[in-house]
């Protein structure tokens, strides 16, 4: 009690002696009925000279900052205090802040007043155990105000002022990490209305104790109560109770020097104070106790007096430090008979200190992985051997094996450090079960306390194999090829992604032929608890035979090999082998002779060739001597005595006919004109002297003869013309005024000069117009007038010149396609030197369709066609556009095959119909997952099938169909006994029947039995008032 206010008045009791025996009686007789059927372990009374005040077990951390309230009725007055006075504000005042609890009074009623449920709270992460968040939750069940009926309570209820009764609070005002339940009422100006010594409370409280990551809290809730000492004038004795005390703990733990007094009534186990003590080690010792419960939590109660409070903390007792648990190796290979050793160390706790009190059994429980086998162990301490028997015993129950230590070692070996030293062998589903490490915990048990080890881990390592087969129907691989076979790869990770080793060699060649690599069945795996496994394929081509093939060329520049020669041509020489020697067939005839001329064969390009994995190819060279050619010549001749021929008819003589071959005719070539005009007259072609001539051995020779016919007496004139010979420029005015008149009076014969300019140089607002020269210098008058044309050339008068450029650019029109190099190569270079006003038209590029291995692009067109220049460059923007090639699908399948996983067993027929469906339409790259089949299970009369997994879960498609092949495995039907010698199985229904009913229906009868007694004594205590 941390408050009190009392004075010793005789606890008052409404029934007389021999009712209470009566009742106590059917109590101890309804207690022992039940005895058998409880599940907890037996409570455990101890009274000795353990001084609690001294234990050093776990505290959980309980303060206003982790509490929160999860509900709480509205009778409940909470509020937040600092620095708060109990009783009044006169009187004294702690330092420190407290949340207080109160509850509202009916003062119209001066009697006890009842509270159900008025108040549940939750403490927030109070500790960690086992790794593991711990929280605390209070309910308050029922909380009783017992009036008091004093004049100070009179006076209380009659206070306007006053309205509230206190009842619980948290602060660290007593004590660190505790609650306080009690009637003090703590005040400050704000709250001074909560009653003093008006009513003396019950209140029946359950604590609990809970993992917050909501898995079953293994811990033993632990309650010390002290300073149980106040006893007030009315009599009223401050009382700590526990309801269902035998069932509910384990143990209860008090020193030699305890004075409470211990009540048992039929709901609760009472401690009532009977003298004030002070002091630490009094309130632990005189006036408090230890309690250990059979579970997580406690249902326990608290009776004040007129003003008394206690305080409590939530407590649980220390294995600490846990067992800790290390491995060797961490890492080992998927197969059976690896090693495996655990190494497991943990202390005994000290009784006293770590436990309430010595403890009677101690357990290391270690449980197996089934991939592990259990060998043996060997428990150590101190360095020594400790002996199987005597120190410890060990239990062996499937894959958890149990070391005990023995109550002789536990009692002379308090605190030594005790190490256990496993000794385990992989099995065969190692290598079935899947990749999983294999996991381990050690737990110690202490009677009903328990402590994991840490966990730790081994990894599974696994290997990378490679075979190859022949894809050559009929042929098998040889030796050399075998050799190639790339070595095992081992303690590989599971998870791993494995790619095949590819041989050392693609292609092996032997005497037959070649074998040459074509690829694995898969371009890589994922490790997934089994060895990676890939098949590489090798094909066979057989050696294969060459030929020897020749060719003809030319070897004379221009001219090509005539039919007569290509057909000398050799057949192919055929069935030559690799390392043989061919050498070429010569033609037949060395010399062709054709109307042109003679062709010659010089020779082959080399005169033989090994064979080496290919054909041989001989390559003849012919040259050529052209026939001789003869030419036809011409001759014009005067056909009127004592006229010569003028030069402008000799100037009409045709040139020769050249590369003409004997034997061919020949005829004369016309003169381009048949008649000349002169000044002085006519000359007209007759003829030649012969039609044609046929070549023989000489050239042929034509004359053509020419008459001559004078002209009459006639004038002519010379005329000028002036042109501009800049284009795009007309000549202006001032150029045509100085053009010169016409010469008059010219007859035929006459040499005519043209009369130049008056001036050669005419400047205008725009430029320079120069006079170059006229068409000729002279002409001869010829029946006719003569012109001379004369030209005039512009410059411009010099002024600024701005040029421009129109550029191009190309872009893809299919969304998502870049234009590839080949199409961008084909960009057109700038136009440059544009000037402005001139009109501009895009170049189109050299070709408007590009292929590549994935499809076609195809010029579209520009974005314009053309664009006129206005004082800045211009630019065409042209667009592609791509259209795939089609691209041909290939599908694939899974297919499914079972195998006997027994030896010496086939599959029966029973089986093999299970066998699924292929998986059809599979494309490369999916993903493919076995058929499960229709069931598992095959019973036959000689035994059972069950099927165990297919070798792998699923396989990407690569090209190739996937395969999954199934295993079954075989359990004998057992063989039944036909003697009569067979005793029943343990555990059968006839030993059942011989063994005492313990069970649900004894249990149902004694709960009848109780509920009699029950009833019976509320009839008395009914009866009584």
């Amino acid at each position: 009690m941390k408050w009190r206010r009392g004075m010793k008045v005789p606890f008052s009791t409404n029934f007389s002696r021999k009712i209470k025996a009566y009742i106590g009686l059917v109590v101890l007789l309804f207690s022992i009925f039940l005895l058998p059927v409880q599940s907890y372990a037996a409570l455990e009374e101890i009274k000795n000279g353990t001084d609690i005040s001294t234990l050093d077990i776990r505290k959980f951390n309980l303060n206003i900052n982790n509490a929160s309230v999860l509900s709480k009725s509205q009778s409940v007055d909470q509020f937040h205090l600092s620095n708060p006075h109990y009783e009044y504000l006169s009187g004294g005042a702690y330092p420190g802040e407290m949340e207080n609890f109160t509850l509202k009074v009916d003062k119209s009623k001066k009697q006890d007043q009842v509270f159900e449920n008025p108040l549940s709270l939750k403490f927030t992460n109070i500790g960690n155990v086992h790794g593991k968040q711990v929280d605390a939750y209070l309910k308050f069940n029922k909380v009783t105000l017992h009036y008091l009926n004093t004049a100070q309570a009179e006076s209380e209820m009659n206070s306007a002022q006053k309205s509230t009764v206190e009842f619980f609070s948290i602060s660290e005002l007593w004590e660190s990490n505790a609650f306080e339940i009690g009637n003090v009422p703590y005040v400050d100006a704000n709250h001074d209305y909560i009653m003093n010594k008006a009513f003396w409370i019950d209140a029946d409280v359950t604590a609990e104790i809970r993992y917050a990551d909501g898995t079953e809290t293994d811990l033993k809730l632990v309650m010390k109560p002290t300073d149980i000492d106040a006893i007030d004038a009315n009599n009223l004795k401050e009382t700590f109770y526990v309801k269902n005390y035998k069932n509910d703990v384990n143990l209860r733990l008090m020193n030699n020097a305890n004075v409470l007094q211990q009540e048992e009534t039929s709901d609760r186990t009472s401690w009532i104070a009977t003298q004030i003590t002070g002091g630490s080690y009094y309130e632990n010792n005189v006036s408090g106790l230890a309690l250990r419960s059979n579970s997580n939590s406690m249902n326990f109660g608290y009776s004040s007096t007129e003003t008394c409070s206690a305080v409590f903390g939530l407590y649980v007792e220390k294995l600490d430090p846990s067992p800790v648990l290390e491995v060797e190796p961490t890492e080992i290979p998927a197969k059976e008979g690896q090693d495996v050793t655990y190494k497991a160390t943990f202390k005994v706790p000290v009784p006293g200190k770590d436990l309430l009190a010595a403890p009677s059994s101690i357990e290391m429980v270690q449980n197996f992985d089934d991939r592990l086998d259990y060998k043996e162990l060997k428990v150590e301490s101190g360095g020594v051997t400790l002996q199987e028997g005597r120190d410890y015993t060990i239990e062996k129950s499937g894959q958890t094996v149990t070391v005990k230590m023995t109550p002789e070692y536990i009692k002379s070996n308090s605190a030594a450090e005790i190490i256990i030293t496993y000794k385990t062998a992989t099995n065969k589903k190692v290598e079935e079960k899947g990749p999983e490490k294999i996991n381990n915990t050690v737990t110690l048990h202490v009677d009903n306390l328990s402590a994991p080890s840490n966990q730790v881990s081994t990894a599974l390592l696994y290997e990378k194999h490679h075979e190859f087969v022949s894809g050559t129907p009929g042929k098998e691989l040889p030796q050399e090829v075998k050799d190639l076979l790339p070595a095992t790869e081992k303690n590989l990770p599971n998870g791993s992604q494995v790619t095949p080793t590819q041989p050392s060699q693609t292609e092996v060649k032997t005497t037959e032929g070649t074998w040459i690599f074509k690829s694995y069945d898969k371009a890589s795996e994922t490790i997934n608890g089994a060895d990676a496994h890939f098949v590489g394929t090798w094909e066979f081509t057989p050696a294969p035979t060459y030929k020897a093939t020749h060719e003809f060329v030319s070897g004379t520049p221009g001219k090509e090999l005539p039919k007569e020669v290509k057909d000398l041509l050799p057949a192919d020489q055929t069935d030559l082998k690799d390392g043989s020697q061919a050498t070429p067939t010569q033609p037949s005839q060395t010399e062709v002779k054709t109307s042109e001329g003679t062709w010659s064969f010089k020779s082959y390009d080399k005169s033989s060739e090994t064979i080496n994995g290919a054909d041989a190819h001989f390559v003849g060279t012919w040259e050529f001597t052209p026939a001789p050619t003869y030419k036809a010549t011409h001759e014009f001749v005067s056909g009127t005595p004592g006229k010569d021929l003028p030069q402008e008819v000799k100037a009409l003589l045709p040139a020769d006919q050249t590369d003409l071959k004997d034997g061919s005719q020949a005829t004369p070539t016309q003169p381009s004109k048949t008649e000349v005009k002169t000044a002085e007259g006519t000359w007209s072609f007759k003829s030649y002297d012969k039609t044609s001539e046929t070549i023989n051995g000489a050239d042929a020779h034509f004359i053509g003869t020419w008459e001559f016919t004078p002209a009459p007496t006639v004038t002519h004139k010379a005329t000028h013309e002036f042109v501009s010979g800049t284009p795009g420029k007309e000549l202006p005015q001032e150029v045509k005024t100085l053009l010169p008149a016409d010469q008059t009076d010219l007859k035929d014969g006459n040499q005519v000069t043209p009369t130049q300019p008056s001036k050669t140089e005419v400047k205008t607002a725009e430029g320079t117009w120069s006079f170059k020269s006229y068409d000729k210098t002279s002409e001869t008058v010829n029946g006719s007038d003569v012109k001379f044309v004369g030209t005039w050339e512009f410059t411009a008068s010099p002024a600024s010149t701005v040029t421009h450029k129109a550029v191009h650019e190309f872009v893809s029109g299919t969304p998502g396609k870049e234009l590839p190099q080949e199409v961008k190569t084909l960009l057109p270079a700038d136009q440059t030197d544009l000037k402005d006003g001139s009109q501009v038209t895009p170049t189109q590029p050299s070709q408007t369709e590009v292929k590549t291995a994935e499809g076609t692009w195809s010029f579209k067109s520009y974005d314009k066609t053309s664009e006129t220049i206005n004082g800045s460059d211009v630019k065409f923007v042209g667009t592609w556009e791509f259209t795939a090639s089609p691209v041909p699908t290939v599908t694939h399948k899974a297919v499914h095959e079972f195998i006997s996983g027994t030896p010496g067993k086939e599959l029966p027929q029973e089986v093999k119909t299970l066998l699924p469906s292929d998986q059809t339409n599979l494309k490369d790259g999916s993903q493919a997952t076995p058929t499960q089949p229709s069931q598992t299970e095959v019973k036959t009369t000689e035994g059972t099938w069950s099927f165990k997994s297919y070798d792998k879960t699923s396989e990407i498609i690569n090209g190739a169909d996937a395969h999954f092949v199934g295993t079954w495995e075989f359990t004998p039907a057992p063989i039944k006994d036909s003697g009569n010698n067979s005793q029943p199985e343990e555990g059968s229904s006839q030993n059942q029947n011989l063994l005492p009913n313990t069970g649900s229906a004894v249990s149902g009868l004694l709960s009848i039995i109780g509920l009699a007694f029950a009833s019976l004594a509320a009839f008395i205590l009914r009866k009584k008032d």
